[in-house]
């Protein structure tokens, strides 16, 4: 009886769990292997003149199609022109991959991308080997950030792939950890379990997972969240000592092909709300200031050692707001209500003055010297 009360229990435990199972398989169109685009796509322009919305994020997937992404089958993860299955659930806004009789493929964005922070939810399934391909070519030779989510292998660590780093270019980096089960992971120098792995990783649903990359040697750092309320909790640092390798490339999504590392069944994993914003070189992310281009006589501002005598200013903002011109004392010399786009201006300038631009807009306001604007 008590048998027959514990399977009733049972069965309605993993009834419940069903509830919260992976999205199903779609039945759309896979994404066919393609040629390199003849020409990269132009980088949106919400990302190169970054919004104050989302915190400057711009999305990569619409959730209905592969719009903006190509799938290559030339690196060595795919077998005979054959790629990965990448197809997209419109029902769940999400991607879904996984092998093709034992071959893999990198869906790699359209445009090519140099500092930047990509951020996704992923559900992986166990016993998959998976990545973010950082400032990748067409083969895939790239700067990897790895989600290797299988026995022995590291989730949010670095590797060199297919040889784009050289011996001895790693400068610094955290000790790797490595999963010991979905749900366990542990130094690979202690042997000790990383106590709060289940904390920021969720082996039954969605993760949130945030990948930066800057700098012309690369810095390379991975994040991870449960939900968007939680505080983002890095993984992994690393600093390469590497500066004659490209600083701009595709960003892929890898499926590991040649038959290993994936999970037995050709168990998926799942990608949605994919979305990148722009990092200066240093990492930082761009202020609103940054999101302003400044130039004097169409020289950028940076470039320009001369003071404001009566020259104008062009200015194009990606968002209505106020301009102000004050002088090193405070005093505002000019105000003046700008709608987005290209304006041009005089201040008010009697002699050789430094100059301070205050820009105001949605309830920001940043105050800068012009000498230093662009810097």
């Amino acid at each position: 009886m008590n048998f027959l009360k514990t399977s009733i229990l049972l069965t309605g435990v993993l009834a419940i769990q069903t509830a919260f199972t992976m999205p199903n398989p779609p039945n759309s169109k896979n994404a066919p292997c393609e040629q390199e685009p003849a020409k990269a796509d132009t980088l949106p322009l919400a990302f190169t003149n970054p919004s104050l919305r989302d915190s400057g994020y711009v999305s990569l997937f619409n959730g209905k199609d592969f719009t903006g992404w190509w799938n290559t089958c030339i690196s060595f993860h795919s077998e005979g022109g054959k790629g990965a299955f990448w197809q997209v659930s419109t029902a769940d806004s999400a991607i879904y991959s996984t092998q093709d009789e034992n071959s893999g493929s990198i869906l790699m964005t359209r445009a090519k991308y140099e500092n930047y922070q990509i951020t996704f939810d992923m559900w992986a399934t166990y016993g998959n080997d998976a990545g973010v391909f950082n400032r990748s070519d067409k083969q895939g030779i790239s700067l990897q950030t790895v989600l290797d989510y299988l026995d022995g292998r590291s989730v949010g660590g670095f590797w060199t792939e297919q040889g784009w780093w050289t011996a001895g270019s790693m400068n610094q980096a955290q000790a790797w950890f490595y999963m010991d089960g979905p749900d366990r992971i542990k130094d690979v120098n202690s042997g000790q379990f990383k106590a709060k792995w289940t904390d920021i990783w969720d082996h039954q649903n969605w993760t949130q997972v945030s990948v930066k990359v800057y700098g012309k040697k690369p810095i390379m750092e991975s994040y991870f969240r449960k939900k968007s309320t939680d505080p983002w909790v890095m993984g992994y640092r690393a600093v390469t000592n590497e500066s004659n390798r490209p600083t701009t490339g595709y960003i892929g999504l890898q499926v590991h092909g040649n038959g290993f590392n994936w999970s037995e069944g050709n168990k998926p994993n799942w990608y949605r709300r994919i979305k990148v914003r722009k990092l200066l070189e240093n990492g930082s992310v761009p202020s609103l200031l940054d999101t302003v281009v400044i130039a004097l006589n169409k020289q950028p501002i940076g470039k320009s050692k001369i003071l404001f005598d009566g020259q104008s200013v062009q200015i194009n903002l990606v968002k209505a707001a106020t301009v102000q011109i004050l002088n090193n004392r405070g005093q505002i010399l000019s105000t003046q209500n700008f709608t987005k786009g290209l304006h041009s201006f005089k201040p008010a300038v009697q002699g050789a003055q430094i100059l301070l631009l205050r820009i105001q807009s949605e309830g920001q306001s940043i105050t800068k010297p012009l000498t230093f604007l662009g810097k």
